[in-house]
């Protein structure tokens, strides 16, 4: 593909619950690359056949392909056109060109992703090291990030401000409180899980389950960069079993003393 077919830098597709992620996204590469995020070019594509232009941009006139995956992601009537181009094209050019990111949990990834490629992870990187690493491999793509602006630099920072406001607005709503109670919930639905599968009584490992109350829990902390992070559901759920197993590792409370 010549670089001058290429009108985006990065494309992402996602499903319309990620929308919020991929306008942050778009807005962490304002003034260095050009990014198309469907619900930001709506008025562009307008009077246009969807499917074909939509095709036309995964497939020809983005340097780079970003999918925030998630299980549904390739089944809905856009994101199944965006899939069936990003197919081709990995088909076509192989899959230099595609980087995933799941955005669920468990996670997953397309069926037809090899298992020898390495997808992002975000609960980990955070969403300023996947911007950079991103913006990485456009430049090994052969694209150049330009430099930004001090009026583009000052748009970007109201664009964050706003989304932070919002945040915070909707913090404080019952929507938030039922999905933190939702994830609250996931993580002893997750603990509970891992239980079991660790749990070998052939090696001496049982692990019992309680549940002494469901008062949801949130856990966080600030790394180097005193950016506050959070643990997802899986990710607390395997530091519990695992700090559970290193304790037993320790003690190790089937040795005769």
């Amino acid at each position: 593909m010549n670089d001058t077919l290429y009108k985006y830098d990065v494309a992402v597709s996602f499903l319309d619950q990620d929308e919020a992620l991929a306008r942050q996204l778009s807005d962490s590469f304002e003034g260095r690359l050009s990014a198309f995020v469907y619900s930001e070019h709506q008025a562009e594509l307008g009077g246009k056949d969807g499917v074909e232009a939509f095709s036309r941009v995964f497939k020809d006139e983005a340097r780079i392909v970003v999918v925030l995956y998630r299980v549904g992601w390739g089944e809905t009537p856009w994101t199944r056109v965006e899939s069936t181009a990003i197919e081709e094209r990995f088909l076509k050019h192989g899959h230099d060109f595609l980087l995933v990111v799941p955005v669920s949990s468990p996670k997953a990834k397309p069926a037809w992703f090899p298992d020898i490629r390495i997808w992002l992870d975000l609960d980990r990187l955070g969403l300023t090291k996947l911007s950079g690493i991103i913006e990485y491999r456009v430049r090994e793509k052969g694209g150049e990030p330009k430099q930004e602006t001090a009026v583009e630099s000052a748009a970007c920072i109201k664009r964050e401000r706003d989304a932070n406001e919002t945040k915070q607005r909707f913090n404080h709503t019952r929507e938030a409180v039922e999905a933190a109670t939702k994830e609250a919930q996931e993580v002893v639905s997750q603990i509970e899980r891992l239980a079991r599968e660790v749990s070998d009584p052939n090696h001496g490992v049982v692990l019992r389950f309680g549940r002494p109350n469901d008062a949801p829990v949130q856990l966080a902390y600030k790394d180097a960069a005193n950016d506050r992070q959070m643990f997802s559901s899986a990710q607390l759920s395997d530091f519990c079993i695992k700090l559970l197993l290193d304790a037993l590792d320790e003690n190790k409370p089937w040795q005769v003393r």
